[in-house]
C-alpha cells in the first residue's frame, strides 16, 4: 500500500494535473517480476543494477555507489518492529536478563556494523574506478560514510551546482528559460512535444500572463460603504491577500484559542455586570463548560485547563486592582468615515482619575512589544470611537487619556499591560478611510509578515511555497 501512494506522488510529480485514469492504467500495464529462486546469466554489455547484497562477491570495472545520504547510509532504523526479530535474537545471543533497553541499544550497535560492512561490500566491488555521489539540499546531507571517504583522500572530488529535479515542472521551467536563448527552436520543439504528452505546464496557455483576467471589477461598487471592524483593519494593514481570503470563507472556523478567548471575555463581562458573581463561582463556570471549549485529552487537556484558569485569574486581579471606575463592558459601536462604515466593540471602558474615559482590551494570546503597541490599530480604533461618541448610549464631551492591551496569557507575576497614547485623530482617520477604500480594489497584494507560518490560507498565497502553483 506505501508503494502504491509513492508511485501515485512519483506520477503526480511527473504528470500534474493528469487525470486518475492515466495512473491506473500505467499501474495495470506495469508487469511485476517475481523473485526467481535460479540466478539470471550474466551478460556484461549491459549496466546491471544491484542491491549491495546481492553484488557479494561480484566484481566490475566501474562501479556508482549513488545516493550516498545520511539516513540512507546507514540506514539505523529498526527492522521487523512489528515482531522484534532482532530483539529476539540478541536475547538468544545474550544474557536472558538483557533489559528492553538493553537489547535496543545491543541492536543498535549490531546494526550499525552491519552496516559499516555493507558500506565497504559496496565500495570494494570496482577493479578501476568507483564512484560515490551524495547531494546537499534543505532535507538531505551526505553521510557520515561519505564524509570519511573524503577524508581518506583516496577519491578525486568534484563539485557541481544546481542539478535541475527530475520531475516534469523543473523541466518545463528550463525548456522555457531556453526559449530566450540560442536553442530557443529545440526548447519550443520539446515543449510541444512535452504538451502533446499532457503534461499541463508545458501548453503556454497556462502559462502566467498568458490568459486574460477573467474579471477584474471592484469588490465593493462605488455607491457602496464599505464594512470595517478594527480587527479587519489590522488584519488587511498585515496582509491584504489574506484578509480577502479568510472573509471569503479561507478561515478554519472557530479554533480552540478563539473560543477560550470568547470565554474569557465573556466572563470579563459577566464580573461586572453581575456584582455578586465571586471569582470561585466564574472558576467553576469555567471547569464546567471546558469539554465544551477543548476536546483534547489527557495531560494536554489538563494543561490548557490550568493556562485558562490562570488566565480567568489574572482577569479577576486586574479587575480587583485597578484604580479606574468602569464605565462600561462590551460597549458596541458604529460610525461612518468617507466610504468605511465602522462597527465594534471594546472590550472595558474606564474612567481614570481626572475624568478621562481609557480604553482597555483583553488579550489571550501572546504579548507583543511596546512598539508595536504604540502601532496598534485596533487600539486607535477604539480610541476614535470614544472621540466621535459613537457609542448607543452618549458621554458628555468625552476625553480619551489613552488604552492598553492587557495580556492575561503572560505567565509572569505582574500583569502584563502595554498602552498606548492618545491619538493624532485626523491621521487614524485617514488611515482608516485609505484601508477601506484598498478593500474596495479589484487585486489585492500579499505581503510577507511573522504570522505567515500560521496562515490558514498558505496554499492560495504566490508568496509561499505551497501557494506558488497560484501563479503557473
Amino acid at each position: 500500500m506505501v508503494q502504491l501512494f509513492d508511485s501515485a506522488a512519483r506520477h503526480i510529480d511527473r504528470m500534474p494535473g493528469s487525470h486518475p485514469k492515466i495512473f491506473l492504467n500505467e499501474i495495470l500495464q506495469e508487469n511485476i517480476v517475481s523473485d526467481l529462486i535460479t540466478t539470471k546469466g550474466f551478460r556484461p554489455d549491459v549496466v546491471q543494477i544491484l542491491t549491495v547484497h546481492s553484488a557479494k562477491g561480484l566484481q566490475f570495472k566501474r562501479v556508482f555507489v549513488a545516493g550516498v545520504q545520511e539516513g540512507i547510509w546507514p540506514n539505523l532504523k529498526e527492522r521487523s518492529t512489528l515482531l522484534g526479530a532482532e530483539r529476539l535474537v540478541e536475547r538468544v545471543r545474550h544474557s536472558e536478563e538483557q533489559s528492553v533497553a538493553g537489547l535496543q541499544r545491543i541492536t543498535a550497535d549490531s546494526l550499525a556494523q552491519d552496516e559499516r560492512r555493507l558500506f565497504h561490500v559496496a565500495t570494494t566491488r570496482a577493479t578501476d574506478q568507483l564512484h560515490l555521489t551524495a547531494v546537499t539540499r534543505e532535507d538531505s546531507s551526505p553521510s557520515t560514510y561519505f564524509y570519511e571517504s573524503l577524508a581518506s583522500k583516496q577519491y578525486e572530488v568534484k563539485k557541481f551546482g544546481d542539478v535541475r529535479a527530475l520531475t516534469s515542472s523543473a523541466l518545463v521551467a528550463s525548456l522555457r528559460r531556453a526559449l530566450s536563448g540560442p536553442e530557443s527552436e529545440k526548447a519550443a520543439s520539446l515543449l510541444k512535444t512535452l504538451q502533446e504528452a499532457d503534461i499541463a505546464s508545458a501548453d503556454p496557455d497556462n502559462w502566467l500572463g498568458s490568459r486574460p483576467i477573467t474579471i477584474d471589477a471592484p469588490l465593493f461598487g462605488e455607491d457602496e460603504l464599505i464594512p470595517l471592524s478594527p480587527s479587519a483593519a489590522e488584519s488587511f494593514e498585515k496582509c491584504g491577500l489574506k484578509w480577502l481570503l479568510e472573509r471569503n470563507g479561507g478561515s478554519n472556523g472557530d479554533s480552540t484559542a478563539q473560543l477560550l478567548g470568547s470565554v474569557i471575555h465573556e466572563y470579563a463581562r459577566l464580573k461586572v455586570e453581575g456584582t455578586d458573581i465571586t471569582d470561585e463561582v466564574l472558576q467553576q463556570s469555567l471547569i464546567d463548560a471546558w469539554p465544551l471549549i477543548n476536546d483534547s485529552a489527557g495531560w494536554i487537556n489538563r494543561a490548557h485547563l490550568t493556562r485558562a484558569q490562570k488566565m480567568l485569574a489574572r482577569f479577576a486581579k486586574y479587575h480587583r486592582e485597578s484604580s479606574n471606575a468602569v464605565e462600561g463592558v462590551e460597549l458596541t459601536f458604529e460610525f461612518t468615515l468617507g466610504r468605511a462604515k465602522i462597527r465594534g466593540s471594546i472590550d472595558r471602558l474606564e474612567v481614570d482619575s481626572d475624568g478621562k474615559y481609557f480604553v482597555v482590551d483583553f488579550k489571550t494570546g501572546k504579548a507583543i512589544t511596546k512598539k508595536e503597541a504604540q502601532e496598534n490599530l485596533q487600539l486607535a480604533c477604539y480610541q476614535l470611537a470614544v472621540v466621535l461618541n459613537s457609542f448607543e448610549k452618549k458621554f458628555d464631551e468625552p476625553e480619551v487619556s489613552g488604552s492598553h492591551l492587557v495580556f492575561l496569557g503572560h505567565e509572569t507575576e505582574k500583569i502584563a499591560a502595554l498602552a498606548r497614547d492618545p491619538i493624532d485623530v485626523p491621521q487614524v482617520q485617514d488611515k482608516l478611510e485609505a484601508i477601506a477604500i484598498s478593500m474596495a480594489a479589484s487585486s489585492f497584494i500579499a505581503r510577507e509578515n511573522e504570522f505567515c507560518g500560521m496562515c490558514p490560507v498558505k496554499t492560495s498565497c504566490p508568496v509561499h511555497l505551497e501557494g506558488k502553483s497560484v501563479i503557473g
